[in-house]
């Protein structure tokens, strides 16, 4: 897959005349914004309230609305630093703009935290304890609760013969587990040495799956992850894109699961793997038609379309939420009629090609040769312009500088 055409993207930094990088933090928290400086500053208030060792603070505005970033200017200063983008980089590419600001001053752990979170006061101390505790463990999340205090979940277990998330909470992810699991990207705190050497978030996906493609990698390169239920953190959820069932949520996810499954299901074995991913999201669909959601299923119809015919990646064009004649033919034999003609088709599939056990279907990698593949991915990526900062922020010690 080939990487998406992008603008030169300048990125500044703005430092408040009173506010110095602290040489004694070894964790810098990234709070990424888009067009909700209330949602922003609500989060800035949770994070002053943190019983953790010293820390900094990087709110990174992801292209928004000139308004917006006078707004986020006059609110960070004195509280934070403040990285602006041209445009918006989507999730993964807003977050890769945090976890590169990380490593280059020097940070040993980088907190990757949605603006819509409010963590509790103990939740970043609780969650520097668990990765101190054990070197083999890159990356960990808190248990996340909804505004109404009901638990979410933490991340989910891929199933590798159908193609299917089950989700689970934090107490369910709080041991390493197999290749497969992975984490939501809410409140992630990384170690950022090891996720700046496996290229970060992919941000061909924009938004949606670049959690679980990272986790994957992770997984690969045989580093361990897991939520901590100790630490808690509430979460309102979708906030930037009108909740976790607007159409373009489900445009996304239906798209990127298709790429990402082409990264990781690989040979005879992977084809089928996408054959039951593509009758999964087609129930998906049928069933929110049949709900009264026609736009979210029209939706996930095209983001499938859109990753199998057009190969698309990065931010789209728009999401489709009419229907074409496309979605009328589908919708002629029946949505829940052609996910059974599909199964059928998987069912014969199996009889040619090896069942899938518990054993996930990839070509596995060692760690050497991932840091080999992320080096030889940020080479092809020469084109876009690097990451340009202030130079009048202070440099740390030498000896916290990479």
């Amino acid at each position: 897959m080939e990487y998406p055409s992008e603008k030169a993207n300048r990125v500044t930094v703005t430092r408040s005349s009173d506010l110095d990088l602290s040489r004694n933090a070894r964790t810098c928290v990234v709070v990424l914004n888009w067009n909700k400086a209330e949602l922003t500053s609500r989060c800035l208030d949770a994070l002053s309230a943190q019983r953790a060792a010293a820390f900094d603070i990087l709110v990174i505005d992801n292209g928004s609305s000139a308004d917006e970033v006078a707004r986020i200017c006059e609110m960070s200063r004195g509280r934070c630093q403040l990285l602006t983008l041209s445009h918006n980089r989507g999730f993964a590419g807003g977050m890769n703009a945090g976890v590169c600001f990380a490593h280059e001053y020097g940070y040993e752990y980088v907190w990757l935290l949605n603006n819509d979170a409010v963590p509790d006061p103990d939740c970043l101390r609780q969650l520097i304890s668990a990765l101190e505790s054990d070197a083999r463990v890159a990356m960990v999340t808190p248990q996340i609760r909804g505004l109404d205090d009901e638990e979410q979940h933490a991340g989910a277990r891929f199933d590798w013969q159908w193609a299917t998330n089950s989700p689970l909470n934090s107490d369910e992810l709080s041991l390493p587990g197999h290749f497969g699991a992975w984490l939501t990207g809410t409140a992630l705190l990384c170690r950022t040495k090891i996720v700046s050497e496996l290229g970060g978030f992919d941000e061909r996906l924009f938004a949606y799956w670049e959690d679980t493609d990272l986790c994957f990698r992770l997984g690969q390169a045989e580093y361990e992850f897991h939520a901590v239920p100790n630490a808690r953190c509430f979460h309102l959820g979708g906030a930037s894109v009108g909740g976790p069932v607007s159409p373009y949520a489900a445009y996304m996810s239906a798209r990127n699961g298709w790429h990402v499954l082409r990264k990781f299901a690989l040979g005879r074995n992977g084809a089928l793997v996408r054959l039951n991913y593509v009758a999964g999201v087609i129930r998906v669909a049928g069933e929110c038609s049949a709900n009264g959601e026609r736009q979210r299923a029209v939706a996930m119809l095209a983001g499938l379309r859109a990753a199998i015919l057009r190969h698309e990646l990065g931010s789209p064009a728009r999401v489709p939420t009419r229907p074409g004649l496309w979605y009328a033919a589908i919708k002629l034999i029946s949505l829940h009629r052609c996910r059974s003609e599909l199964n059928r088709m998987s069912s014969w599939a199996r009889k040619w090609i090896r069942p899938i056990r518990t054993a996930p279907v990839i070509h596995c990698r060692s760690r050497q040769t991932l840091i080999g593949l992320a080096h030889t991915a940020s080479a092809d990526r020469a084109a876009q312009p690097e990451l340009q900062f202030d130079t009048n922020i202070p440099a740390r010690s030498a000896r916290a500088r990479v």
